[in-house]
């Protein structure tokens, strides 16, 4: 029912999810907040009881990686802002418990950054998995963890040039990172965080010519602008002419914002 959200079906299902969790455990819970997330379907009385089952299993040290890292991703998604939960699963991971795989780590560290509280203290208790785990990063999950830095504002050398380094070997490998994520690392590592990794110019050198075309707007406001901002890239003739002219295409569409 993930796919078709029937909103008759959810509210019969979700006013009776109290009592069909007789004794649930962090699979169940996982399974039924990433159904609500899918579908898009918020219901305050679902919410609240895997909140306070999540809450049991937490005070029982029984809550697993993937069942934190899926409740932090659709309480975010849904925008569930629910302070004891999101402070308890906060401290459940302050202490390490919890084995995270990549996939987990970038969950968590994205859906931390949708909710509305300055608090970073997650994307530090995660930075040695994260570094831990840097090669089995994908991609999107790269971009997850650059822009959670950016929206906290953590500027983490070690961590973040490997991110970067980690980019680079993507390219190396000949796939070019993809437009909405080449915008989103970009606008985190070099405009929120002033950072300037040589291995990401060398990402921005390979993939900009070949992606630039498949860029909306706001990712190329977002990307273009910026590369004043990096020193180490090599503007060569094959890296100018396909994003310029580009932008000479767009021009007309950019705001008057975008343009200055």
């Amino acid at each position: 029912h993930a796919q078709c959200v029937d909103e008759e079906l959810w509210h019969v299902v979700s006013d009776s999810l109290g009592t069909l969790f007789v004794d649930a455990e962090g699979k169940a819970l996982s399974v039924a907040a990433n159904a609500y997330a899918r579908a898009g379907f918020r219901h305050d009385g679902a919410s609240a009881t895997i909140s306070s089952w999540a809450l049991a299993l937490a005070r029982q040290g029984a809550l697993e990686g993937r069942t934190v890292a899926t409740l932090v991703n659709a309480f975010s998604k849904l925008r569930v802002h629910d302070p004891p939960l999101l402070d308890t699963l906060a401290d459940h991971l302050l202490t390490g418990r919890p084995a995270l795989n990549a996939l987990d780590i970038a969950l968590i560290v994205n859906g931390w950054a949708r909710f509305d509280r300055q608090d970073g203290r997650v994307l530090q208790a995660l930075r040695g998995p994260m570094l831990r785990n840097m090669q089995d990063f994908s991609v999107q999950h790269l971009a997850m963890i650059a822009h959670a830095h950016g929206h906290f504002n953590l500027t983490d050398e070690e961590l973040l040039t490997s991110l970067a380094a980690r980019l680079q070997a993507h390219c190396q490998s000949g796939e070019p990172v993809s437009d909405r994520h080449l915008a989103s690392i970009v606008h985190a590592l070099v405009v929120r965080l002033g950072m300037q990794p040589p291995d990401l110019a060398r990402v921005v050198e390979y993939s900009l010519p070949r992606i630039i075309r498949s860029m909306d707007r706001r990712d190329i406001v977002l990307t273009v602008p910026a590369l004043a901002q990096l020193p180490g890239l090599q503007a060569t003739r094959e890296f100018l002419e396909p994003v310029f002219a580009h932008c000479v295409d767009v021009f007309g569409q950019l705001t008057e914002n975008a343009v200055v």
